[in-house]
């Protein structure tokens, strides 16, 4: 009961800055969510292009990682 009203709250999570559910898969044994594919966290990203960016960017960040929980909250959902 728990798992359908999770992944019934995950499908209807729409939005640029919440990585998307494509698909599940279940079977006799096993629940596979199948998420948006993503090269790199951002730790990774930060790691990697951290001399390269913007003072811009940099502040964009902060802005873009309250957004999904802002949209999620919105919805009435607790992350």
């Amino acid at each position: 009961m728990l798992k359908s009203i999770l992944i019934s709250l995950l499908r209807g999570l729409k939005h640029n800055n919440i990585v998307t559910l494509h698909d599940i898969i279940h079977t006799d044994k096993t629940l596979t969510l199948v998420f948006e594919y993503l090269e790199q966290d951002l730790r990774q990203y930060m790691d990697h292009c951290a001399n390269l960016l913007s003072q811009n960017n940099v502040k964009i960040f902060p802005f873009q990682m309250v957004r999904g929980p802002s949209y999620i909250h919105r919805k009435q959902i607790l992350h």
